[in-house]
């Protein structure tokens, strides 16, 4: 009765609901799962008409990829994970481009939402997927919010004199030959 009440409550039956379940051992079938089910199998079957041993390689060696590419598949979510976090963590002091929620600074202004410049403070990893947060930002975003990594303000003040440097010797030059 209780479910019933829950389905009148929606409130747009035509709209589109997912339902993921979970791994559990009730719904996933194991290596020693398997093995349990084929003996059963073998036990009870028809003794006028055996299972081919060609159908019980061909089984054992499908559950046996398929167990596989399960381990696999679990393997590269670690990695993907620790990537992330590894770029995540990268971040920490560096400047970056990002898409910047709106929120109210401390002195009362208002910050619109849109692109921003600024130095990621912190990284945190609580959650499913890293988020930072940038110096006087105090929202938390996903790293899909960078648009660009800029380069260190010290690079930046290398970069700007060796091309003022460049400027002065061409300059210098341009002098030296025309005389």
């Amino acid at each position: 009765m209780a479910e019933v009440s829950k389905i009148a409550e929606t409130t747009d039956p035509y709209t589109q609901q997912t339902y993921k379940p979970q791994s559990t051992d009730k719904n996933t079938l194991s290596m020693e799962n398997y093995f349990q089910l084929l003996s059963a199998e073998l036990a009870n079957q028809d003794m006028t008409n055996p299972m081919s041993t060609t159908d019980l390689m061909n089984e054992m060696s499908q559950m046996g990829m398929v167990q596989s590419m399960a381990s696999m598949t679990e393997a590269l979510k670690t990695v993907n994970t620790q990537t992330q976090q590894s770029y995540a963590a990268s971040m920490v002091g560096r400047k970056i481009e990002y898409d910047g929620q709106g929120y109210t600074a401390d002195d009362g202004t208002a910050v619109a939402e849109g692109t921003r410049k600024g130095v990621v403070e912190s990284v945190n990893f609580g959650g499913d997927n890293p988020t930072f947060r940038i110096e006087g930002d105090p929202n938390d975003y996903e790293l899909s919010a960078i648009k660009k990594v800029l380069k260190a303000e010290e690079e930046e003040d290398k970069d700007a004199k060796a091309k003022k440097n460049a400027a002065v010797t061409a300059d210098t030059d341009t002098e030296g030959s025309s005389s």
